[in-house]
């Protein structure tokens, strides 16, 4: 073998590695069989591609594409992309849980119903599952509420802590 064939075969297998080795830290396994689901959202929210997708807890795949339906304005398609074992029961839903730090997950709720599951290709139902930030949206209201009854109660206060007879009257104390 010739130095400038070892060399190729050298650069050859450097870029396969490289290429496996990019994949591996997407998250995509390249030697197991993968099964494709479409899930519709009406916002993808910050959701991305190569996100996690759970089922139960459990990490089963990853988010292969992200896709604005122009057939269907206002919604948008998520293509994921499950280990082959998964079967996904009809009657599942996939939410999309919004961190508290931004970014977002997607979670894959299994239908009980065992006996009929989805074929690969098919769409399951998306929803959107309120998050801390919508949650403390939803109280704004009543955080301004107790925030108007608590300004005056802690103006008498400041009030009473700058008036001078109060020192004087814990030196008399302390006398």
């Amino acid at each position: 073998i010739t130095k400038e064939a070892k060399i190729g075969l050298t650069g050859i297998l450097a870029i396969v590695v490289l290429f496996i080795g990019i994949n591996f830290l997407k998250g995509v396994n390249l030697f197991s069989k993968q099964n494709i689901y479409y899930i519709n959202f009406k916002n993808a929210k910050a959701l991305s591609k190569n996100s996690t997708v759970y089922a139960d807890g459990f990490n089963v795949g990853i988010v292969s594409g992200i896709n604005y339906d122009f057939n269907k304005p206002g919604s948008v398609i998520v293509e994921i992309s499950v280990d082959k074992h998964l079967l996904i029961p009809k009657g599942t839903t996939a939410k999309l849980d919004e961190g508290m730090l931004g970014g977002c997950t997607l979670n894959v709720i299994l239908d009980t119903n065992k006996e009929t599951p989805h074929q690969p290709g098919d769409t399951i139902q998306g929803s959107d599952a309120n998050g801390i930030m919508s949650e403390a949206a939803n109280l704004m209201p009543q955080v301004e509420q107790v925030m108007s009854k608590v300004d005056p109660l802690l103006a008498s206060l400041n009030k009473l802590a700058s008036d001078p007879n109060l020192a004087k009257t814990l030196q008399n104390t302390e006398a």
